[in-house]
């Protein structure tokens, strides 16, 4: 029989991995590209264009899968006891996972018609990358207030419940003010500390939920 917060469990471990490999392979590609100029960026982007699409299908499209997946589980698990702020968790949630899977499919789109005018006018191209990173660093890559207030409000709604140990509720606080202060254009920086710190969030709520889908 299929168990939504089994399932959840495992769709946050996937979102923690996914994180942990998007950090490494982004690190990897900055490191590659320091010191180049624009152009030169771009042509060693579309040179490892496959690690791209992959880097792209699993920050955006593999996690707002199992963004679908965790929202649901949450929503089963502590809706009972905080229905009023489940009613605004569980809408935001999948949201957010609508966001990152139009994002995905954006980016992927969007780096082939750069790769195929790039052979054609390398300038034209160019203003066509920068142009599609700034619609990707909109959506989901630069302000990530959508994530940081579902994960105040899962906080807020476990409150009273006893469902959450207190260093994930303490991190939920710390990781969720982190994404809604990257809204704030001082502020952008804070996206690191969203992104770093969603890494433990999602592995201590998957401990979570799978105890409390084998206690069930």
């Amino acid at each position: 029989m299929f168990n939504t917060m089994r399932a959840g469990s495992l769709a946050a471990l996937v979102l923690a991995l996914v994180y942990l490999a998007g950090f490494a392979l982004m690190a990897n590609l900055a490191g590659q590209s320091a010191g180049l100029g624009p152009e030169q960026q771009l042509a060693a982007a579309l040179q490892r264009k496959t690690l791209v699409w992959l880097l792209n299908g699993a920050l955006y499209i593999v996690s707002g899968l199992a963004l679908l997946v965790l929202t649901a589980a949450t929503d089963d698990f502590l809706k009972p006891g905080a229905r009023d702020w489940m009613k605004l968790a569980t809408p935001l949630g999948y949201i957010w996972a609508a966001v990152l899977l139009a994002a995905g499919m954006i980016a992927q789109v969007g780096l082939e018609s750069v790769a195929r005018l790039h052979a054609k006018d390398p300038a034209q191209a160019l203003q066509l990358w920068r142009a599609l990173n700034l619609m990707l660093e909109g959506l989901g890559g630069g302000v990530e207030l959508l994530g940081g207030c579902w994960v105040l409000l899962l906080a807020q709604a476990s409150l009273g419940q006893g469902l959450m140990p207190k260093s994930l509720l303490v991190l939920s606080v710390l990781v969720g003010l982190a994404g809604v202060l990257t809204a704030v254009p001082a502020l952008a920086d804070a996206v690191y500390v969203f992104g770093l710190g969603q890494i433990p969030w999602f592995m201590l709520l998957a401990y979570v939920l799978w105890r409390r889908a084998a206690a069930a």
